[in-house]
């Protein structure tokens, strides 16, 4: 949706990204560019991309003001070395469920988590240090439905998501989407770490991986890969439910 320079803040010397909408945008496309920011920012969490400013040009294009990250994206990463250890799959879905830990508790559903949008930072202390990126298309649940703040900008029915990571209630653009539908989408994440693709990365069109996720249960993650500890196949059958009351 959007494209990512390396720039610099010339009254401190700070490096930040500097990312820009693609292109000619329609109205729909710049709200959700606005609400990736608006979302980010209004959840605390070392696990989510920290954002310091927002703003348009003098030739009116928006853009985002965030900190700059070195490392590479969990896709990247799989699609060059194929899969994760099971300890750096633990580690890396670990910190990405702490940090939806503290956006579900904000109200905020991603709706689109996938490898490409988590970043492996590099850092001294942990090369692998998730964040969490593109909270353009979450949704707000809010008790208040009054309450100030960027609401969902999805109209009821509209499927939207990365098919493979998709949960089956999202994938029938149920409006009533809650937190376990992220869970469902980490389940497939983790699977895809420990065996090196997702349950359905063998079906080749959009509706296929819609029917399957709708109407046949995932496989067996040991079936793909038998070293995996039975304990944590459980963990992924269960976040992996079609029934979101079986989840976590």
């Amino acid at each position: 949706m959007g494209s990512v320079y390396e720039a610099q803040n010339t009254a401190i010397g700070k490096r930040v990204a500097l990312k820009f909408i693609e292109g000619q945008a329609d109205a729909e496309a710049i709200a959700r560019f606005q609400r990736e920011a608006e979302v980010a920012s209004a959840v605390d969490s070392a696990h989510i991309v920290q954002i310091f400013d927002t703003g348009t040009t003098d030739e009116g294009q928006p853009y985002i003001v965030m900190e700059l990250l070195r490392g590479e994206s969990l896709g990247t990463r799989l699609r060059r070395l194929g899969r994760l250890s099971l300890g750096e799959s633990i580690h890396v879905v670990g910190q990405v469920l702490r940090g939806l830990h503290r956006a579900h508790a904000a109200g905020v559903i991603h709706r689109d988590l996938k490898p490409d949008n988590i970043y492996l930072v590099d850092r001294d202390d942990d090369p692998l240090f998730a964040k969490i990126l593109d909270f353009g298309i979450s949704k707000i649940t809010r008790p208040d439905p009054d309450a100030p703040g960027p609401g969902t900008i999805t109209r009821q029915g509209t499927v939207l998501g990365t098919p493979f990571y998709m949960s089956p209630e999202q994938a029938q653009a149920i409006g009533d989407l809650d937190a376990r539908s992220d869970l469902f989408s980490v389940g497939v994440i983790l699977y895809e770490c420990l065996v090196g693709q997702a349950p359905w990365a063998s079906l080749t069109s959009y509706e296929a991986v819609i029917v399957a996720l709708c109407s046949r249960d995932a496989p067996d993650v040991r079936a793909s890969e038998p070293t995996v500890p039975a304990a944590l196949a459980a963990v992924v059958k269960r976040a992996l439910s079609r029934d979101r009351e079986r989840r976590y």
